[in-house]
């Protein structure tokens, strides 16, 4: 809509990921890493999304079965209509919620690679 940014892209990398190999590191020599120099919240946001829409799903399934089995025809209707528009309405939000913690961490390492690249041409 507005043109490409620099979070719309499948492998989520950027100028944060592009760091050196001092600060390139694994899953657990980020988790121990005690200045936070790395970060493994964008190793997550992919996971936490699949594991979400499966949790949604299932319950939307589960409320579905609850609704039929219910035998009211008022609740069947107003269920086979209302809980998948809910379920849709938490899967975006959802989506929603993670792109945003997505750009707060593409900001963050944008940031750090003008403050870089500003030092740089300083020298």
């Amino acid at each position: 809509m507005f043109g490409p940014t620099s979070i719309e892209r499948d492998d989520m990398t950027g100028p944060m990921d592009q760091v050196s190999t001092e600060q390139a590191k694994g899953f657990f020599g980020a988790l121990f890493d005690f200045s936070f120099s790395s970060y493994i919240a964008l190793k997550f946001i992919k996971l936490i999304y699949v594991v979400a829409t499966v949790l949604i799903g299932l319950m939307v399934v589960i409320f579905l079965i609850a609704a039929l089995a219910s035998g009211n025809a008022g609740t069947i209707i107003a269920g086979i209509i209302v809980i998948p528009l809910i379920g849709l309405f938490y899967l975006i939000w959802t989506r929603i919620m993670l792109e945003i913690i997505a750009i707060i961490f593409a900001i963050g390492g944008d940031t750090a690679g003008i403050r870089a690249l500003m030092e740089t041409e300083k020298n």
